[in-house]
């Protein structure tokens, strides 16, 4: 009798387990090397072209599931730090880190490898990559590559850096390969140096899976990645593995769901009516805003409101309005788009278990006021885009001065804290000068950190941002938003860094 309790009780808690693991797979992708560091070369063909394209055929594969998010460390050919790329998967709390490569050496090699770290404190850090590392290895194995194993690399505790020590002053020794190590690790400890953070354990479970992957030799394996077509196999061949090793279902084709507006084009301070609308019969559903991009959120209109924002029904027949949503756009004299994300549920009946999530996305573009002041800038004779706050300049990263708006306007006043400026006179992002009577702000595109220059310590601002330890304002948003993507993220980081190291000019920066 006991031990049919002990059984029940058992397959209770598996179907509890199961019932709320639902959150999404969150995967990045790194495409190995780019910009600058073009990794090995081949006949006239370089690994970090090979690898970029892994990785948006990967991303592509991919989806086609759900419950899966792919975020990628590059998607274009751009430099990034092995440290910036791991920083990616940190910030993103991602499920798995994987790096995608294709092996050199200095003879002729063949064959697919994977590395791993040598860790085995939890089961996520070894033994689950190695299951997973083995499918992909398996898979490449099929297309006709050799299978070279699954690896792992370490660092010798005498060099200073170790993952974590044990109350009995033994250490464990970190992984020889960075991505994998600040992956795992979360802050750079290379050889007893630490930068950029505190040294963590990473029993805390706070580490990043990551496996790195040799798809084959460039020069021994050259007709595996001639190709377009040989590339597109070389993801496949990992996306199957993924998609067969976490149990990914195809994204269902059946169902598309529309957003439509009454305006796309506003005024500040309007509002905009968003409709939600499906193609064919869902039965059960419930709609919800999943980011309203910077728009207010006013009201919804719908059954069984909850909120406003959450909203159930029942659609049986031909085309379906689910749900409308109105917002209101922010009062500004900015001219912005603003993104909105409307997700829509199917639901199971009678037990109303979630079916599907499918997201839909709209773009909002809202025109600004009418500025109080008009723009003044101008670099090299090319007049720069309105921004709203007024004063937009900086032909240089070093210093922007006195000098140079006098130069400028010479027949103006211009004052800055109520005293007119002289020529060594020091401007940065966000002071607010009076230009004959006019107020604007400075923004000097790049610099946040007020020290009027291009520095490490922008590409700083920018990570405390997205870590959330800090709150930019309006100009330092503007200043920071290098790839102009309305958002800041890493990206904005590593394109700072290459001007900072000389490998882009500053100008391009306004392009």
């Amino acid at each position: 009798m006991k031990r049919k309790i002990f059984i029940s009780a058992l397959i209770c808690l598996i179907i509890l387990v199961m019932s709320t693991n639902v959150h999404a797979l969150k995967l990045v992708l790194d495409a190995g090397h780019g910009g600058s560091d073009s990794g090995a070369i081949y006949n006239g063909v370089y690994e970090k072209n090979i690898n970029l394209r892994i990785a948006l055929n990967l991303r592509d594969y991919l989806n086609d599931y759900e419950n899966v998010e792919v975020i990628l460390t590059r998607d274009n050919d751009t430099f990034a730090d092995v440290f910036d790329k791991a920083m990616v998967a940190r910030i993103n709390s991602a499920d798995l880190f994987i790096s995608l490569h294709t092996n050199d050496t200095t003879g002729i090699g063949y064959g697919a490898e994977a590395f791993v770290s040598a860790n085995t404190s939890l089961p996520k850090y070894n033994e689950q990559t190695t299951a997973l590392a083995n499918k992909i290895l398996e898979n490449l194995s099929a297309l006709g590559l050799q299978n070279r194993g699954v690896k792992t690399k370490q660092i010798r505790t005498e060099n200073g850096d170790f993952y974590y020590r044990n109350p009995d002053g033994t250490t464990a020794d970190a992984d020889w390969y960075g991505i994998i190590r600040y992956a795992m690790r979360g802050c750079k400890m290379d050889f007893g140096e630490i930068t950029y953070g505190q040294y963590n354990d990473i029993r805390d479970g706070s580490g990043v899976p990551t496996i790195l992957v040799e798809h084959c030799f460039i020069n021994g394996d050259f007709e595996y990645v001639n190709s377009e077509e040989d590339l597109k196999k070389l993801a496949e061949a990992d996306g199957k593995a993924i998609v067969d090793y976490y149990g990914l279902k195809k994204k269902s084709v059946d169902t598309n769901i529309n957003l439509t507006a009454n305006n796309t084009n506003i005024n500040s301070g309007d509002q905009v009516t968003i409709n939600v609308n499906s193609s064919t019969a869902l039965g059960a559903y419930e709609v919800s805003i999943v980011d309203d991009g910077g728009l207010n959120f006013v009201t919804s209109t719908g059954q069984e409101g909850s909120g406003g924002q959450l909203i159930t029904g029942a659609s049986t027949s031909g085309v379906n309005d689910l749900a409308s949503f109105t917002f209101e756009a922010p009062d500004t004299t900015l001219d912005k788009t603003y993104n909105v994300k409307i997700k829509v549920s199917k639901m199971e009946t009678p037990n109303n278990n979630p079916v599907y999530d499918k997201e839909a996305n709209i773009s909002i573009n809202v025109k600004g006021k009418e500025a109080n002041t008009q723009f003044v800038g101008e670099i090299e004779n090319e007049k720069l885009p309105n921004t709203g706050l007024g004063f937009l300049l900086g032909d240089k990263f070093d210093i922007l001065d006195g000098s140079d708006l006098k130069s400028l306007y010479e027949n103006s006043v211009i004052k800055k804290d109520g005293l007119e400026i002289e020529e060594n006179t020091k401007l940065v992002t966000g002071d607010i000068i009076n230009i004959d009577g006019a107020n604007y702000t400075v923004i000097i595109y790049g610099d946040a950190s007020g020290d009027g220059k291009i520095s490490i310590l922008d590409t700083s601002t920018i990570i405390s941002s997205i870590r959330g330890k800090n709150e930019l304002n309006e100009a330092q948003k503007i200043a920071l938003d290098v790839t102009r993507d309305s958002k800041i993220s890493i990206l904005d980081s590593t394109k700072l860094i290459n001007v900072i190291r000389g490998e882009i000019e500053y100008l391009s920066l306004l392009k």
